[in-house]
């Protein structure tokens, strides 16, 4: 996991890495754990570094380029409007890297993993 990427129960989202890490306080009270760590698949745009909280999430939709999705985890909407969140395509698709859009794919199964833990309020820090 990327050092100075926060504390607590929180999900960190590595740009570089292109990968998520659901961390979570360790039962034991002795620090944290990683429950699972995965790759991602962003579209053409990125969010800052920082640190964000989910501030919503949609259970099923339509993604920005017209691809049905399920368990969306929104964390930001930029000034422009842009929207970032975590989503997973029904068909298993990617975004086009090259769309301007906040997408950010994970599998099905990493979706699902996403959307138990990352409830309203759940802290997102991005790194680069």
């Amino acid at each position: 996991m990327p050092a100075e990427s926060g504390e607590g129960r929180r999900v960190v989202y590595s740009l570089g890495q292109q990968r998520v890490w659901l961390v979570d306080e360790d039962p034991g009270g002795s620090g944290e754990e990683v429950e699972t760590t995965y790759q991602v698949y962003p579209s053409a745009l990125s969010p800052p570094a920082g640190a964000y909280t989910v501030s919503s999430r949609n259970a099923q939709g339509t993604g920005s380029d017209g691809v049905p999705i399920e368990h969306t985890v929104i964390f930001h909407t930029a000034d422009d409007g842009s929207v970032y969140g975590f989503s997973a395509a029904l068909d298993g698709s990617t975004p086009d890297p090259e769309s301007p859009t906040g997408a950010i794919r994970q599998t099905r199964e990493d979706g699902d993993a996403m959307w138990l833990f990352a409830t309203a309020g759940i802290a997102v820090v991005v790194v680069a």
